[in-house]
């Protein structure tokens, strides 16, 4: 079963589903918005981002990264949550790279990798909506519920900044960037070779007509 609006507050307010910080107008007819949190990190910047001392983090076109969720969540047994992308973002070309859904049992903050396929940057301002939570209630408890690597995390590990830091190779950004410089250079190229032809049966004619004078002088 899927949690309507007034069932996803009842919970709450019940305290079965926990969401840290709980806020009503995050409430959607079947869903509940979390937050972009205090800590990035993009493929392109290579380093953490404060968000929040940044006040946002900007996805370059074709770029990737991790983006935590302001909200802290913690899932009963008997209760699961689907993940997607605000559909804001989603029609700008934002997409999410990570798993499908919070499991029975999970506790602690979401890090959505995500990935522009735009060619425009995409701008993520600290605190704004851009994931989507839907919440179904089981039909029974999970016999064992998550308790996995991720159980409590809180804040981006040493680890998952260096494995960006680390990466070989160009990012998907840098490609897009390196391929837009080739087109202009052949562009220019293009235009130069061009401006050649014109100009090469003028330098002919030119020297044809100089060495005519100098004949007729002598």
């Amino acid at each position: 079963m899927i949690l309507t609006d007034a069932q996803i507050k009842e919970t709450v307010e019940k305290g079965i589903i926990k969401i840290d910080p709980f806020d009503p107008d995050c409430i959607q007819p079947a869903t509940y918005d979390f937050r972009v949190g205090e800590e990035g990190l993009t493929a392109e910047a290579r380093e953490k981002i404060d968000i929040e001392k940044k006040g946002l983090v900007v996805l370059e076109a074709g770029d990737f990264g991790v983006i935590s969720s302001l909200e802290k969540v913690e899932m009963p047994p008997d209760y699961a949550a689907r993940i997607g992308i605000r559909s804001y973002y989603s029609r700008q070309g934002l997409f999410a790279a990570t798993g499908p859904q919070v499991d029975p049992g999970f506790r602690g903050r979401l890090f959505i990798t995500v990935i522009n396929l735009s060619p425009n940057p995409i701008t993520l301002p600290y605190k704004e909506k851009f994931l989507t939570l839907e919440f179904h209630k089981l039909n029974e408890p999970a016999e064992k519920p998550y308790d996995g690597e991720f159980q409590d995390k809180l804040t981006m590990t040493d680890r998952e900044v260096q494995n960006v830091i680390d990466r070989k190779g160009m990012a998907f950004s840098e490609m897009i960037r390196s391929i837009n410089a080739m087109n202009q250079s052949i562009s220019q190229l293009t235009a130069d070779v061009s401006s050649l032809k014109w100009s090469i049966p003028i330098l002919v004619g030119l020297g044809i007509t100089v060495i005519s004078i100098i004949v007729g002088l002598k």
